[in-house]
C-alpha cells in the first residue's frame, strides 16, 4: 500500500468519525415537563432511560415549574434554545402555537391510530384550532364537588344536586367561626375563584366568550350565576374575607374541618393519601357532580395537560418520543404514579385491567368513575367552545375576582359590576384581536 493512499485512508477514517461523532452529540433529545413530585419525576427518568436504550441517544430532562412556563419558554423561543418535547397546559399550548413555536401534531396522531387510538372527542376538544392539532392530550381532569362526607353523615345531609340544595347544605353545614360550609377563595392573585366560578358557569350553561370568542359576560345566564356565587359565598364563606388563596388555604381548610366544601380534581385524593393518611382512611373525602342550576343539564370544568412538539432541532426524534409515552403499559404506569388524578385519554389505558385494578382506583371508583363522565363534557376556562387565544383573558386575567370584590367589598350592584367586566373583556378581546 502506498504512503499517500494509507495517508488518504486515515483522513477518510478521520472524517467519519467526526461525522458520526457530531451526529451523535446531535442526537439529544431536550424535554421539559412540570411534574415536580418525587414519583412522578423517577418515572420520566426511567421512561426516558428506557427510550435511550432502545433509540441509543441521550434524552435531557428539564423541570420547569407550571409558574414558569411562559417564561421559560418564551426566552427560550428568542434565543433559538426550544426543546423538542415540552408538557403544557391548553393555553400554553395555544400561546406556543400562535408564536409559530411548535410543530403541528396532526401527524403522530394518525400514526399513533388516530380516533381508533385516542378517546372520542377529546383530542378535538383540547388540541385542535383551526383544523390543525396543535398538541395532544397526555391526560385530563375534570373538577367535582368534594365535601367532608363524615361531617354531612353526622349531620344527616345528602350530596347536593341542584344550586338550591347547595345552598341549603352550605348554610346547614355553618357554623362560625369554627366551621363554614363552602369558604371561597377570592384572592386577587390565586385565580382560584376563576376555576370554581367557570364550573358553576358550566353548570348553568353560561360562558365567558361566545362561539365566535366574543365577550358573552352581560347575559342573563352569566348575571345569574355570580347571584348564585354571591349567595354562596354568603351562605358559607367568613363575611367580608376576601383575602384567601385556593392554591395556599384550601387543602389546610378542608381537612383541619374548617371548610366543609369545595369545587376541585380528585388530586386531593392522592394528597389526602400521602399527607394525612389518618384523615384519607376514615374515608372523609366525598364526591358527587358539580351541582346544575334547576332545569339545565349543565356541564364541567375540566383540563387536558398536554404534549407539545416543540421547534427543537430533532423533530424526528421527538416525534418517536412522544409515541413512545403513549405505549398502553408504559403509558398507564405513568398515569398511576397520580393515580384518581391524572385520567387516560386514550382507549386501551381507559380499558386497562392494570388501571382499574389498581388499589388506590378501586378505593376511590366513584370519584373516578364520575370524573372520566365529567370528562366527556369538559372544556378548560374560557375554552366552552374550543381552544382559542382568547381564554388567557378571563382564566388568567383575575377578572372574576375582580367582579367578587367590587359586589362584596365595595357594594357595586350585581349588574353594574357585570356590566363593567363586559366593557373590560370586550376591550381586552378587541386589542388581543388586532394583533393576531
Amino acid at each position: 500500500m502506498s504512503k499517500k493512499l494509507l495517508i488518504r485512508i486515515v483522513i477518510l477514517s478521520l472524517i467519519v468519525v467526526f461525522f458520526r461523532t457530531s451526529a451523535l452529540a446531535q442526537e439529544t433529545l431536550r424535554f421539559w415537563h412540570a411534574f415536580t413530585q418525587p414519583v412522578r419525576i423517577e418515572m420520566m427518568e426511567k421512561i426516558a432511560s428506557d427510550f435511550e436504550k432502545e433509540y441509543g441517544v441521550k434524552v435531557q430532562i428539564e423541570i420547569v415549574p407550571w409558574a414558569q412556563i411562559k417564561t421559560k419558554w418564551t426566552a427560550a423561543y428568542a434565543a433559538g434554545t426550544l426543546p423538542d418535547v415540552m408538557v403544557g397546559l391548553s393555553g400554553d399550548t395555544m400561546e406556543i402555537w400562535l408564536a409559530g413555536a411548535s410543530n403541528p401534531m396532526d401527524n403522530i396522531y394518525e400514526e399513533l391510530g388516530g380516533d381508533k387510538f385516542f378517546t372520542p372527542g377529546v383530542v378535538d376538544k383540547f388540541s385542535k384550532y383551526n383544523g390543525q392539532l396543535i398538541a395532544l392530550p397526555l391526560y385530563a381532569h375534570a373538577r367535582l364537588l368534594l365535601y367532608r362526607a363524615d361531617i354531612f353523615k353526622e349531620e344527616g345531609l345528602e350530596p347536593p344536586e341542584t344550586w338550591d340544595e347547595l345552598l341549603e347544605v352550605t348554610a346547614k353545614l355553618t357554623n362560625p367561626p369554627t366551621r363554614y360550609g363552602a369558604i371561597q377563595f377570592l384572592n386577587l392573585t390565586g385565580f382560584g375563584a376563576t376555576e370554581c366560578f367557570y364550573s358553576l358557569l358550566r353548570a348553568n350553561e353560561a360562558s365567558f366568550l361566545d362561539e365566535n370568542f366574543n365577550a358573552n359576560i352581560n347575559t342573563p345566564e352569566f348575571i345569574e350565576t355570580v347571584k348564585f356565587f354571591v349567595d354562596w359565598y354568603k351562605a358559607g364563606s367568613p363575611q367580608g374575607e376576601l383575602s384567601l388563596d385556593f392554591h395556599a388555604d384550601w387543602y389546610s381548610s378542608f381537612t383541619t374541618g374548617l371548610n366543609m366544601i369545595g369545587i376541585d380534581t380528585m388530586f386531593l385524593a392522592k394528597s389526602l393519601e400521602t399527607e394525612n393518611p389518618e384523615l384519607y382512611n376514615k374515608r372523609v373525602l366525598g364526591v358527587c357532580k358539580v351541582p346544575t342550576n334547576k332545569g339545565k343539564e349543565g356541564a364541567y370544568g375540566g383540563e387536558a395537560i398536554s404534549l407539545i412538539n416543540t421547534k427543537g432541532p430533532n423533530n424526528e426524534l421527538a416525534e418517536e418520543f412522544i409515541k413512545y409515552l403513549y405505549e398502553t403499559d408504559r403509558y398507564v404506569g405513568f398515569l398511576l404514579t397520580i393515580p384518581a388524578g391524572q385520567y387516560p385519554v386514550t382507549i386501551a389505558a381507559s380499558e386497562s385491567e392494570r388501571f382499574w385494578s389498581y388499589p388506590f382506583i378501586i378505593e376511590n371508583k366513584e370519584g373516578v368513575q364520575l370524573t372520566l363522565e365529567c370528562i366527556e363534557n369538559a372544556t378548560p376556562v374560557g375554552m366552552t367552545y374550543g381552544i382559542n387565544p382568547y381564554a388567557p383573558l378571563v382564566s388568567k386575567s383575575g377578572l372574576t375576582e375582580r367582579i367578587m370584590h367590587k359586589i362584596i367589598g365595595e357594594g357595586v350592584p350585581i349588574e353594574e359590576a357585570v356590566a363593567q367586566a363586559q366593557d373590560e373583556l370586550e376591550k381586552a378581546v378587541k386589542e388581543l384581536r388586532e394583533r393576531l
